[in-house]
C-alpha cells in the first residue's frame, strides 16, 4: 500500500526490486513539474516533469478538469541507462515493462496534483496480443492499483503490430484533475455590452499542486 512518505510496499515491489530501487530517489523528493505552455489565458496546460524519460515534448496536458498523460513505455530512468542520453527498456519483458509504465504514470499524476485513484480510463497497446499477454498485463495493473487501495481501472488493451524501441507495452491514461482548476472562458456578452478583456490565471499553479500532492 502507499505509505504517507510515498514509499510503496507490496508484492510487486518485491517482484521487481531493481525497478523499485530506481524509483527510490524520486519518491523521496518533491515532484518537479513545470508548465511549458498554456495555463495563462488558455484552457489547456502542457506539463513536463524532470527525472522521467520523455517520448515526445510533454508528459501530460491538463484542461477541462482532466489530465491526459502522454503515452509511456517501460523505460529506464535517465541516469540508469547503459549509454548516457539513450532510451532503454527495462529488463524482464512484458510484466516488468507494464510495472514500469505504472510507476511512470503514477509519478506524472503526482506532478499534476492527482494520483492513481483519480484515473478515469487507461489504454494499452500490445504487439501480437494474445490471451497470455492480456492476463499478464491485467495482473500487473490490478495489483498495482490494489497496493494503493484503489479499485481496478477501466482499461482497453489493444493489439498492434509494433511499438517504438520494440517495446512490449505502451500505456496512456486520462485522469480527473482534482486540484488544478482549468481557466474558464468568460461567456460572451450581448452585442453592444462588451467589456475590456481581463486576463485570468489558474487558481493553483502546477508547482503548488505538485507540492500538495506530495505532502504527508
Amino acid at each position: 500500500m502507499l505509505q504517507q512518505n510515498g514509499n510503496r510496499k507490496g508484492a510487486l515491489c518485491d517482484e521487481f526490486k531493481d525497478l523499485d530501487k530506481e524509483f527510490q530517489a524520486l519518491r523521496w523528493q518533491d515532484v518537479d513539474a513545470a508548465s511549458v505552455g498554456g495555463m495563462g489565458d488558455r484552457l489547456v496546460g502542457h506539463i513536463v516533469i524532470s527525472g522521467l524519460p520523455l517520448l515526445g515534448k510533454t508528459h501530460a496536458s491538463i484542461g477541462g478538469g482532466q489530465i491526459h498523460v502522454a503515452p509511456v513505455l517501460g523505460l529506464r530512468l535517465p541516469g540508469h541507462t547503459n549509454n548516457e542520453g539513450s532510451q532503454e527498456l527495462v529488463l524482464g519483458g512484458l510484466e516488468a515493462e507494464a510495472f514500469r509504465c505504472c510507476q511512470l504514470v503514477d509519478y506524472v499524476l503526482r506532478g499534476c496534483g492527482a494520483n492513481w485513484a483519480d484515473l478515469m480510463s487507461m489504454t494499452l497497446h500490445v504487439p501480437d496480443l494474445n490471451a497470455e499477454k492480456f492476463q499478464g498485463i491485467e495482473h500487473i495493473i490490478d495489483a498495482f492499483a490494489a497496493e494503493q487501495n484503489c479499485p481496478p481501472i477501466t482499461k482497453s488493451i489493444i493489439g498492434c503490430l509494433q511499438l517504438r524501441l520494440s517495446a512490449a507495452v505502451q500505456m496512456e491514461v486520462v485522469a480527473l484533475s482534482s486540484t488544478l482548476q482549468p481557466v474558464q472562458l468568460r461567456p460572451l456578452p450581448p452585442p453592444g455590452l462588451e467589456k475590456p478583456y481581463v486576463e485570468t490565471t489558474p487558481s493553483q499553479s502546477v508547482k503548488a499542486a505538485a507540492a500538495a500532492a506530495c505532502a504527508p
